[in-house]
């Protein structure tokens, strides 16, 4: 029974994450907590089952050309803050970090639901620092809570002006080298679990095939409210999660 539950947990996450570019790891990791895994184990299981999960669905939203190239490259320093974050995770706890992010979800979720989607230029020097930042942030969120790279990395592009469809598709493929650089330091340390991670994989994958062809026939506008209304949810998850 607890095998379909965590194919099914893969397939939704999976769905959402390659839909809206957010949540594989705010829904993964806790409930693999509630299952009883040791939390650190829980992460490193959840960023381990993410590579596949993240090439699948970039493979395919490359097919829409959604992905921009300049964009990417820039955040993949944020490679950098995730192993910092992940040290960090090790000897430090992690219960300020989720309130925090808690209430950043909740503010950037409902800043989003209400901003016009536009398009920028990512060749300005001013954007591309910005970029760079917040792809370093992201990082450190993701390796430290083993989630944070969508709801801070996808939420900021959003609200700096770039095209929705294009944050969620170059996020998606930035994912690849942000999880594989800190699912080798989980699993140097065995702090994974090889059952699970093959079981969110296999729900993952099919979940994120279906929300890539999802993401691209869905409107901008919609899109934007909808990502906007996840990461608010998220920040209320992780708030009552926190205190309740």
């Amino acid at each position: 029974m607890m095998y379909l539950l965590l194919i099914a947990m893969g397939f939704g996450a999976g769905l959402i994450m390659s839909a809206l570019g957010t949540a594989w790891g705010a829904i993964c990791v806790p409930i693999l907590i509630i299952f009883g895994i040791d939390p650190v184990v829980a992460k490193g299981s959840a960023l381990t089952s993410e590579i596949s999960v993240a090439v699948i669905s970039s493979s395919i939203h490359k097919r829409f050309g959604h992905i921009r190239s300049e964009l990417v490259l820039a955040l993949l320093l944020g490679v950098l803050g995730i192993l910092f974050g992940s040290w960090l995770s090790l000897s430090i706890s992690s219960q300020g970090m989720r309130f925090i992010i808690g209430i950043y979800e909740i503010i950037i979720g409902s800043l989003i639901l209400f901003k016009k989607s536009s398009s920028k230029d990512l060749r300005t020097t001013k954007n591309l620092t910005s970029i760079i930042a917040i792809g370093f942030i992201a990082g450190f969120a993701k390796g430290f809570l083993g989630s944070g790279w969508g709801p801070i990395g996808a939420s900021l592009l959003i609200l700096l002006g770039i095209a929705v469809h294009e944050v969620i598709a170059s996020t998606i493929v930035v994912r690849i080298a942000i999880s594989t650089s800190s699912a080798l330091m989980h699993i140097a340390i065995n702090a994974i679990n090889w059952n699970y991670i093959i079981l969110l994989t296999i729900g993952g994958v099919i979940g994120s095939i279906l929300g890539a062809f999802l993401s691209n026939r869905l409107e901008s506008k919609l899109l934007n409210k909808m990502v906007g209304l996840v990461i608010l949810l998220l920040g209320v998850l992780i708030l009552v999660k926190e205190f309740f």
